[in-house]
């Protein structure tokens, strides 16, 4: 037997085990390598080499402690070891959805790597003669992501997909279309009878991502759903890297000292679940009851805020297991697919109505 293939020798035992395998059912286990060498009469370098080119095309999966079998179509896609960069800003939506990601890779027989980092240098550092992942999933704090860093990973990965959309590189994204967010919900409170509605954050500046967008769009609703919408906007002076529930809560507690303990609107908006945290710690402090004196939506995960303190948020918003199963298949779909276009999947949020929300007059109680 031979013990040094030659390119022939693999080629040809691809060949012989691609006619095989493409003659059992999916999802059939494979002889094992040493049964293959004394039906082909090669050696184990040859076999092994031609199964992982047929593990290349999808063709084999090989699952460690078990064997190697005909992909099955949900099991073609894995096999994959993945390395999630997750930052350390404290954020219980990034903590569900690294959860999830490691749940999903997990049961699709592929192996994950969490590793945290406080700044986009310790990333680019951390990189340096390293691991190479077939992915990296990089959940950054911010909404931009430095060219140096995105070349940084793509040195040391060739399937980089970010959760935040960027556009204009050659990288993979998943983003959130916080347009159609914003409409559903100044709509869901225009029907209730709400003119008078804000929109808060208590996030830095950097990250105000929504805050662009609904100056925008204001007026617009106002004018096709009948009067004009009030679009005033609060804004925490948060320091990058800052509480986004402290800076909520002294910008609510300044706007409600300025109104003489009042609200100059009827519903709030607010952009996350920490800066919902400061402002009821405000409203609690003033006495502002929700829903009677003012109704809330909060623009973040779904899967927060029935259990919240106060009272259960109306949220609007993508699951964590609906973005990081959107991460986890478009990771996949580039190592299936290399030279495809690079670009941004968007998912569409979604309202789940809670009890932090009424109609006029009954949420009318600010003056």
């Amino acid at each position: 037997m031979s013990t040094n293939p030659t390119n022939k020798a693999v080629l040809e035992m691809a060949s012989e085990l691609r006619a095989f395998a493409r003659r059992m059912p999916d999802g059939s286990q494979l002889p094992s390598t040493r049964e293959l060498m004394k039906r082909y009469r090669v050696g184990q370098a040859t076999v092994q080499l031609a199964m992982e080119s047929l593990e290349r095309e999808g063709l084999l999966v090989r699952q460690i402690g078990r064997g190697t079998f005909v992909a099955t179509p949900e099991s073609s896609v894995g096999t994959a070891t993945m390395m999630i960069l997750r930052s350390d800003y404290p954020s219980r939506r990034g903590d569900q959805i690294t959860a999830e990601l490691q749940a999903i890779l997990r049961d699709e027989g592929d192996a994950s790597l969490v590793i945290t980092y406080s700044s986009m240098d310790m990333v680019v550092d951390m990189l340096q003669g390293g691991a190479q992942p077939d992915a990296i999933i990089l959940q950054p704090m911010l909404p931009t992501v430095p060219l140096a860093v995105l070349g940084a990973l793509h040195r040391v990965s060739r399937v980089v997909v970010v959760d935040h959309a960027i556009d204009g590189v050659d990288v993979d994204a998943v983003g959130i279309d916080w347009r159609a967010g914003l409409t559903q919900t100044v709509r869901h409170l225009q029907s209730l009878g709400h003119i008078r509605i804000a929109l808060s954050s208590g996030e830095p500046a950097s990250a105000w991502a929504q805050l662009a967008l609904y100056y925008d769009m204001i007026d617009g609703l106002g004018s096709e759903n009948g009067p004009t919408l009030d679009g005033t906007v609060i804004t925490a002076q948060t320091e990058q890297g800052g509480s986004a529930t402290g800076g909520m809560r002294e910008a609510m507690k300044a706007v409600l000292r300025e109104n003489n303990g009042k609200l100059p609107f009827t519903a709030l908006i607010i952009s996350s679940y920490a800066s919902a945290v400061g402002a009821f710690e405000a409203f609690s402090e003033f006495g502002i009851n929700v829903p009677q004196d003012l109704s809330v939506i909060v623009l973040d995960s779904p899967d927060l805020g029935g259990d919240f303190e106060h009272v259960p948020l109306t949220m609007v918003g993508c699951t964590s297991l609906s973005h990081a199963r959107a991460l986890v298949d478009l990771a996949h779909s580039r190592l299936k697919e290399p030279h495809a276009p690079h670009g941004c999947v968007w998912q569409v949020p979604e309202m789940v109505v809670r009890d932090s929300i009424a109609s006029i007059p009954a949420a009318g109680g600010v003056s």
